[in-house]
């Protein structure tokens, strides 16, 4: 609705909601839940089912939306979780299913995930890291480490070297590339640290220069 207008928004609402809809049938029930967020309860005794169904979602959603003279194309991340005990309450099963979401949000989105009990812990650990790398931009906790390139065909000489970023959070501790750089493009984080990786590979450049180097 911000970017194309509270006219075209609900429109494309309405289109999302009739294509989802329409995959399910009669049968099942469909709810809106937040701006641009459905939850679908599905009474099936096949596990495939849910698998399918996503599958179908996902490409209808997709197709092109032709809304008010102009084509917006979409995309679903879709979370599935499914109700092996009776005790299991509606309200755990929509948390586990929000859980399922952000993995397949993270995965790329445009797919579907299941609901696995070790989401929690990952999506918590991605939660802290997310806030340690707001703190690390502020409180400058990036490091930089410079591994040496060599020449092979002068003797070895030393012609540059490769920056490696490093986090050393004042939270968590050492925290590897592998591990943040991921969370960090997730989180829409990844410009503003590389511009700030910029500005402290510039100061060192500039304290090897002052040294003669």
């Amino acid at each position: 609705r911000t970017v194309l207008g509270q006219k075209v928004g609900d429109e494309m609402i309405c289109l999302i909601a009739n294509r989802i809809r329409a995959v399910l049938g009669g049968s099942d029930r469909i709810a809106r839940t937040d701006s641009d967020c459905f939850v679908a309860f599905v009474v099936s005794e096949d596990a495939k089912c849910a698998v399918e169904l996503a599958g179908r979602i996902c490409q209808t959603i997709s197709e092109p939306c032709d809304l008010d003279q102009m084509t917006v194309y979409a995309t679903a991340s879709i979370g599935i979780s499914r109700m092996k005990d009776r005790k299991v309450t509606p309200e755990v099963l929509i948390r586990q299913a929000e859980l399922a979401i952000e993995t397949a949000k993270a995965a790329g989105g445009n797919r579907h995930a299941h609901y696995s009990p070790g989401m929690e812990i990952r999506i918590s650990r991605s939660s802290e890291i997310v806030q340690a790398l707001r703190l690390a931009l502020r409180n400058s906790q990036f490091e930089l480490a410079f591994q040496p390139k060599f020449s092979l065909q002068d003797g070895y000489r030393l012609v540059g070297a490769e920056a490696l970023l490093r986090l050393n959070s004042s939270r968590l501790g050492w925290v590897g590339p592998d591990e943040f750089i991921m969370v960090a493009e997730t989180a829409g984080m990844i410009s503003e640290i590389d511009f700030h990786v910029m500005s402290i590979f510039s100061r060192q450049m500039g304290e090897w220069r002052r040294r003669g180097h």
